[in-house]
């Protein structure tokens, strides 16, 4: 079955880029589902851009032997390419964005909130990886996101295990 999405069209080089080396393995997610059900491998992107949205149509040809993947269904689409060990992945929860772009709130010196602009990578479930912006050691902020901003005084909490 195929499985049709609109990836943006910055993503597009880096596509094309993982496409060159090879095949791009597809992970097709079904609602409600934290974990892929369905895997695939990405056979077609269009030669055009959609200028009303900055999307380019893109299709991976998915096995479906469970049958569980029906026609006209909305899913989630992970594309795998390219590795990034040693990544710093935050929790998608604690990103915010404004007219520079996305930030996450950081404890600072003296226990206060720093508002640090990041660039962002690919996600994985409920976590999105950061590529710049922050540093391994970083606190940062996943609480009560409405009530601080920059230079604030805040009062760290050890983060909560989830619960299993």
């Amino acid at each position: 079955i195929y499985v049709t999405f609109n990836p943006s069209e910055t993503d597009l080089v880096e596509i094309e880029a993982a496409k060159a080396a090879g095949p791009i393995a597809v992970d097709v997610l079904l609602p409600g589902e934290t974990e892929p059900s369905q895997k695939g491998e990405l056979t077609f992107i269009d030669n055009t851009i959609d200028h009303s949205t900055g999307t380019i149509t893109a299709r991976a040809t998915i096995g479906n032997a469970k049958f569980s993947l029906l026609p006209g269904q909305y899913v989630r689409v992970r594309l795998h390419v390219k590795e990034q060990p040693n990544t710093l992945m935050v929790p998608q929860v604690a990103l915010g964005s404004s007219q520079l772009g996305k930030y996450l709130y950081v404890v600072g010196k003296g226990n206060t909130v720093d508002q640090k602009l990041v660039s962002l990578g690919p996600t994985d479930g409920d976590l999105i990886s950061v590529t710049s912006g922050i540093s391994e050691g970083d606190q940062v902020i996943t609480g009560n996101l409405q009530k601080i901003g920059p230079g604030m005084p805040v009062s760290p909490l050890p983060q909560q295990k989830p619960a299993s």
